[in-house]
């Protein structure tokens, strides 16, 4: 972590924080995603047994406030989709310059093709950590899209051809996985009133960049998707 704005030599802090802990002991942490909200870092990973067959998702919440003072590093994570019903699932990142209003969970998103978004709420306590909640997930049916699924081929062999019209670049093995952040923005509404939400969802697939979700939160609900085909 940063001390000061000058990253060169204004110095650092440096923390280290274990996955493989708990009901996931000597698993591989994988596929890490970070995201920014008011009230902490929130940040995934797919864990998988070493040894066997074992699968589950880590959601943390990482208290910045203490970590860009250089304070003791405060976490609080819940432990997920060991039924393999889910993965890789994404934290939101706000992007603007209107904070999530306090108290506000960050949402958290996964993919299962070919026409649903999963969505959880994380929500943390610094004071009382055991308040904590994580809770989902609620479903968002999409519209249907078509994701690249290769198998990973075996060691020493090699990798099946490409699709014509990916580039040398294309996830092929998991391009319903989100790859770019959750943008979620905030808009004030004068007088203090709750602000309009969207939150856009995107990832690659054969049709190359796909949003796959829009959606406004009005009255507490996610509203249908606006558009959930644009294409870049």
């Amino acid at each position: 972590m940063s001390q000061t704005n000058d990253p060169v030599a204004g110095g650092w802090y440096f923390y280290a924080l274990r996955a493989d802990t708990g009901i996931f002991t000597s698993y591989l942490n994988d596929y890490p995603k970070v995201g920014v909200w008011s009230d902490g870092w929130y940040m995934t990973a797919n864990m998988f047994d070493q040894i066997g067959t074992g699968f589950g998702v880590r959601v943390w919440a990482l208290n910045r406030s203490q970590m860009i003072t250089g304070g003791a590093l405060q976490e609080v994570h819940f432990d997920t989709c060991t039924d393999a019903t889910c993965d890789a699932l994404l934290p939101a990142n706000y992007h603007g310059t209107t904070a999530p209003p306090a108290g506000a969970p960050n949402y958290m998103l996964s993919a299962t093709p070919p026409d649903l978004l999963k969505m959880w709420k994380f929500h943390v306590d610094w004071v009382t950590p055991a308040n904590s909640t994580f809770t989902g997930p609620t479903l968002l049916p999409i519209s249907a899209f078509e994701p690249v699924t290769y198998q990973v081929p075996a060691a020493g062999h090699h990798a099946p051809p490409r699709h014509p019209q990916l580039s040398f670049d294309e996830p092929v093995a998991v391009s319903q996985h989100g790859l770019l952040r959750i943008a979620v923005g905030f808009a004030h509404r004068g007088r203090g009133r709750q602000g309009v939400r969207a939150l856009v969802r995107s990832a690659r697939t054969r049709r190359r960049h796909q949003c796959l979700s829009v959606r406004h939160l009005r009255a507490g609900r996610w509203q249908s998707p606006l558009d959930a085909q644009h294409r870049g």
